[in-house]
């Protein structure tokens, strides 16, 4: 896995697998998209959800990853097979 360095307790490999596991739907869906560096915008438009509300999506999903920014969100490096839910 690769953090930047403003991570606060990054999680392992195994336990972001296991966080991951936890996403609704549509938090894995913004979560996927938000990794492929779409912006907000973006992914409000390809979901036909507001912005305000995938804003809320990537909140909680920084949350429970204990990333702070969407950068850090994007570099996580994880396995293909979890982005295919």
């Amino acid at each position: 896995m690769f953090l930047s360095k403003t991570a606060k307790n990054p999680p392992d490999t195994t336990s972001t697998k296991s966080i991951i596991e936890t996403f609704s739907p549509r938090e894995f869906d913004v979560f996927r998209l938000l990794a492929q560096g779409l912006i907000n915008q973006k992914i409000a438009d390809q979901l036909c959800l507001g912005q305000k509300t995938i804003a809320n999506y990537a909140t909680q999903v920084k949350k429970k990853l204990k990333v702070e920014t969407t950068t850090e969100l994007a570099h996580i490096k994880v396995h293909p097979d979890l982005l295919i839910k």
